[in-house]
């Protein structure tokens, strides 16, 4: 069923969120930033998006952007897609009292 596949989904996107900083932790931003790039892919694949706003799907589009911003990767524009996409998704999803959890 549909719950299942969005645990299934949320919990490998979930470990390549590990996997992703412990590369960006290691100074190879690129490679990290690929990998939370396909992390977003698992996350947005979940069909109850409301399930989201307390992973770490959030703070997932804020990791891209600073490496956007603060790395030799420097795309200003992709780093504001990320903050503009973060938004957007928690303006559609997040209840308000959830927000308090975050």
């Amino acid at each position: 069923p549909a719950e299942m596949l969005d645990f299934v989904h949320i919990a490998v996107a979930e470990n390549f969120v590990t996997v992703g900083h412990s590369v960006i932790h290691s100074g190879d931003y690129a490679e990290g930033a690929d990998i939370l790039k396909n992390a977003l892919g698992l996350f947005l694949q979940v069909s109850n998006k409301s399930k989201l706003v307390t992973s770490t799907l959030p703070t997932t589009y804020h990791t891209l952007a600073q490496l956007y911003i603060q790395t030799d990767i420097k795309d200003y524009e992709k780093a504001k897609g990320f903050l503009t996409e973060s938004i957007e998704f928690l303006k559609d999803n997040a209840d308000p009292y959830d927000m308090l959890n975050i």
